[in-house]
């Protein structure tokens, strides 16, 4: 979505709309008529014409950062704004999803349009339950992506259907490609989980496991890997702006059994970790880890974060 100023001719009108404010919790969109497209142009009658500035940050459901609109007429002739936004999931304003994609009834009044009106709160929807993977019949899904430049050599699919990962000497710190294959968070509250059947690390360089991942700053690894005893252990590295890092790790009674890992997120604010060696129940680590860490108001973009697997020799 473009996020300069858009101009519109309605009727002879034209608007000329853009985004001001910032884009925290003060973002808010604005318009202005004129009877040239070269102008002048003067503030229409109703400003902000959308923003959920200065609503009660408790409220359900809320979407905050509202703002960067477009306006479209469908075929009937009904007017809509599609618009970026964020689901906080909490009133302290941390999120995990980063900047969505919203859409919302554009009404005329005094001849212009309005999205919004004033205090009207909006209530981002959420989904359904469902399930989703990486990969299936052989191919990537069409939802999975890779950090920075496309890498195929690091990845493949076997005749079992299941798929290998090929650890590299590149750390997420390193501001390159790593091997790290990943979906969006498209909701606070998730489950991720996955199978290692066949890694045995040699060094502590090396781990293979879960990703959550916001940037090269702010990202979560929870993986298998070994001490620097020796000991293969399980591992949670949680990384943050200033140089924030919380571990924990338990050592595997079986190295060479098959190893499921899983990540939970409460859905408020709270991400929990558990292992399970071969067959055993799973096994709750020490270590749960905020959300706030990856957040968009903590490292400073608005990507959302990513969850995938990733395999290195460079940690």
């Amino acid at each position: 979505m473009h996020t300069g100023p858009h101009l519109y001719n309605v009727d002879g009108k034209y608007f000329l709309m853009c985004a001001e404010g910032g884009t925290g919790p003060d973002h808010r969109e604005v318009i202005f008529e004129s009877d040239s497209p070269k102008g002048p142009f003067r503030p229409c009658r109703i400003n902000p014409i959308l923003t959920q500035k200065d609503l009660d940050p408790s409220r359900p459901d809320a979407v905050t950062c509202a703002g960067h609109a477009d306006l479209v007429e469908d075929k009937n002739g009904k007017w809509w704004a599609v618009f970026l936004g964020v689901r906080p999931y909490g009133a302290d304003g941390h999120d995990i999803m980063g900047r969505e994609t919203f859409i919302h009834p554009v009404n005329w009044k005094k001849g212009q349009p309005v999205i919004t009106e004033p205090g009207e709160v909006l209530a981002g929807r959420r989904q359904k339950e469902f399930e989703s993977t990486l990969w299936a019949d052989g191919t990537l899904s069409p939802v999975a992506f890779f950090i920075r430049n496309p890498q195929s050599a690091f990845y493949g699919i076997n005749e079992d259907g299941s798929l290998s990962l090929v650890a590299s000497e590149v750390a997420l710190s390193d501001k390159k490609s790593p091997s790290a294959i990943g979906m969006w968070a498209t909701e606070s509250a998730f489950d991720v989980s996955v199978s290692l059947d066949e890694f045995t690390p040699e060094t502590s360089a090396d781990i293979a496991g879960l990703l959550l991942f916001q940037d090269d700053e702010c990202n979560i690894v929870f993986g298998k890997t070994k001490n620097s005893y020796g000991e293969t252990v399980v591992r949670v590295t949680g990384r943050s702006k200033g140089g924030v890092c919380k571990e924990s790790e338990a050592i595997l009674t079986d190295p060479a059994a098959s190893l499921r890992l899983k990540i939970k997120a409460d859905g408020k604010g709270v991400y929990s970790f558990a292992y399970a060696e071969g067959e055993a129940d799973f096994t709750p680590m020490e270590l749960e880890l905020p959300a706030s860490m990856l957040s968009t108001r903590t490292a400073g973009n608005f990507t959302g974060t990513m969850i995938g697997l990733y395999a290195s020799s460079a940690e």
